[in-house]
C-alpha cells in the first residue's frame, strides 16, 4: 500500500466530509456539532489556513463543483451555502472568504 499519513490539528469536532483540490493542493474538511464550520488545510505545510464560518449546526454534506473551484455545504441548520473556496483569484484572500446562503425552506 502507499499513501501519506498526515496529522493535522485537533478540530475538537468530528469530521463530516473531506474534499481535495488537485489544482491548489489544498484539503477542505467539514465538521459537526462542536465546530459547524469548514476548514481549509495547506497540505504542503500541514496547517489550517482558513476557518470558514456561517453554519449554526453540524455540516452534513459537502460537494465540489465540476470545475473544482466552488463547494456547496449542507447543514442541519437547514441551509445550503455556496463557497468559492478553490477559485484561483481567491487564493490570496482566503481569510476574507464569504458564502452565498440558500434557505432550504425556499427549496422544498
Amino acid at each position: 500500500s502507499s499513501g501519506i499519513n498526515a496529522e493535522y490539528g485537533d478540530t475538537k469536532s468530528q469530521v463530516t466530509g473531506v474534499l481535495w483540490s488537485p489544482d491548489t493542493g489544498s484539503l477542505l474538511t467539514s465538521h459537526g456539532h462542536f465546530d459547524p464550520n469548514l476548514r481549509l488545510w495547506d497540505l504542503k505545510e500541514n496547517v489550517n489556513t482558513s476557518k470558514l464560518t456561517g453554519h449554526s449546526n453540524m455540516i452534513v454534506s459537502i460537494a465540489m463543483s465540476p470545475i473544482n473551484q466552488s463547494v456547496m455545504s449542507l447543514s442541519a441548520d437547514e441551509s445550503l451555502r455556496l463557497w468559492n473556496v478553490f477559485a484561483r483569484t481567491n487564493q490570496a484572500n482566503r481569510s476574507k472568504q464569504s458564502s452565498m446562503l440558500f434557505s432550504l425552506d425556499k427549496i422544498r
